[in-house]
This record gives structure tokens, sequence and C-alpha cells, in this order.
């Protein structure tokens, strides 16, 4: 990892710190987004009667998948640095 400016890398603690504040909210929000995800299949599944359509196909799950799909770059691409 490269310092920003300085141009020689971090190690140790220092270099973990600055990883962790780069993707902390990427992590909270692909962990969001999954676990909201989760939960709308769980409920379908256990009252499919209760449904007029699988919340799958509505904008609001379509939404939640592209923000944990971002999310996930964004970590990868930290990751590489």
């Amino acid at each position: 990892m490269v310092a920003v400016g300085k141009g020689k890398p971090l190690e140790g603690p220092k270099s973990v710190e600055t990883l962790a504040s780069f993707i902390t909210m990427d992590v909270f929000r692909a962990v969001q987004s999954s676990l909201v995800r989760a939960a709308a299949d769980m409920l379908f599944h256990s009252r499919r009667d209760d449904f007029h359509n699988n919340p799958a196909n509505t904008i609001t799950y379509q939404g939640l998948a592209a923000i944990e799909e971002r999310a996930t770059v964004h970590i990868s691409e930290a990751r590489k640095y």
C-alpha cells in the first residue's frame, strides 16, 4: 500500500488502518443489503400466499443487489493497492 503523496509503502498496522478506513462503509453497505435481501427471500418463501409477486422482481430488490455488487467491487479494488 502506498501512502498518499509520500510515495513509500505503508507497512504494519498503519496499512491495515488505512485499508480499513477505505472499505468500512462499503463493507457496511454490502452486509446491510445482503441481509435485507435475505430477509425478503425468507419472508417470501415462508408466506408466498401473502405476496402478489416475487420481491426479487422489484426495482428495490434489484437496487439492493446493485449496491451489494458495487460495494464488493470497491472492496476488491481497495485491496489491490
